[in-house]
């Protein structure tokens, strides 16, 4: 199963790059991320550092699409991500600022 949320983070850091920076940095960051020690090493063990990455990648994907668009079920699925990284692992929650850093540095500019 953690393999699974690894090639999972791999493809939501395809979306992230390709969407915020273009079609090169996506596949860069999905081959730099897919090349990774870190994320080979979350791959083979337990540690819910991977799915937790999941989690946070996700959120701010749809936190993206959200400010983009402008449509409010995308930043409730954002949110929704962030609540389950939050119950993947407690850590998470430092990243609860992270919607209004994005609307404060990059609300109109999206």
């Amino acid at each position: 199963m953690p393999r699974l949320f690894a090639l999972a983070d791999a493809a939501l850091l395809l979306a992230l790059g390709w969407r915020l920076f273009g079609r090169e940095a996506g596949l860069l960051a999905a081959a730099m991320g897919l090349v990774s020690s870190v994320l080979a090493l979350m791959a083979s063990s337990l540690l819910l550092d991977g799915v937790q990455t999941f989690f946070l990648l996700l959120a701010v994907l749809f936190l993206h699409v959200a400010l983009k668009g402008g449509r409010v079920h995308w930043a409730a699925l954002a949110g929704a991500a962030l609540g389950l990284a939050m119950l993947t692992k407690e850590s998470a929650l430092l990243w609860l600022p992270l919607p209004f850093a994005m609307l404060l540095l990059l609300g109109h500019a999206v």
